[in-house]
């Protein structure tokens, strides 16, 4: 995680981004620390990246790359305000892991990424929202996940689905209600968390998380 010390919308680069509307960095610390003493309450164990000014979506660590053990394959960036926090090739994924990748197309520009309207919650549930992707990626998402949960618009909208689970305890997002009851529903021990500020740029919970899976 990084602290989001000079965290604002200062650009544009999706639609969610309104720099005309003033943050609130005192509340994204606040909430960015509530989500780190959550983590650590359940033993996780949080590594901290240092901040740097002119930098302010680098709090969103999610997008630096992608680990599975003590292999990290790191992104480079589309957009020319983000290029210099790290250096994402999606087609290496299937190389560099030695696991099957399966390509979704989204299909709003609202949900400009896979981890806002999609969600590994154990290890065959998952939860997401239909409406962010192509007719052939819903049919492919249902094909491959028949256990699903379906977030509703209002939820999504809140960030719900940018959620970050260890398969026990789930980290959603305090607004999407609905979600977070059938989450319940299923046995999972869920923490609310207030994350909206980060809302603000186009992000939740998952994307100010860079989960480390340690596959030992």
């Amino acid at each position: 995680m990084c602290r989001p010390d000079h965290f604002d919308v200062t650009y544009s680069i999706n639609p969610w981004m309104d720099p005309s509307t003033p943050t609130d960095r005192a509340v994204a610390v606040r909430q960015w620390e509530d989500v780190r003493a959550t983590y650590e309450r359940l033993g996780h164990t949080v590594s901290l990246v240092d901040p740097a000014p002119g930098l302010p979506d680098m709090v969103f660590t999610a997008n630096a790359g992608f680990a599975i053990g003590d292999t990290v394959l790191l992104s480079r960036f589309r957009h020319a305000e983000r290029h210099d926090e790290t250096p994402l090739a999606h087609e290496q994924l299937a190389d560099v892991f030695g696991l099957p990748v399966v390509t979704l197309e989204l299909a709003d520009p609202r949900w400009y990424h896979l981890d806002t309207a999609f969600a590994a919650v154990t290890n065959d549930l998952v939860a997401w929202y239909p409406r962010a992707f192509t007719p052939d990626s819903q049919r492919q998402v249902m094909a491959m996940f028949p256990n699903h949960l379906v977030a509703s618009e209002h939820d999504a909208n809140e960030f719900g689905v940018n959620l970050v689970s260890d398969g026990s305890h789930v980290l959603v997002a305090a607004q999407a209600t609905r979600l977070i009851g059938q989450l319940e529903a299923h046995g999972l021990a869920v923490h609310p968390v207030d994350v909206s500020e980060f809302k603000r740029s186009g992000g939740g919970i998952k994307c100010i998380t860079l989960a480390l899976h340690d596959v030992r």
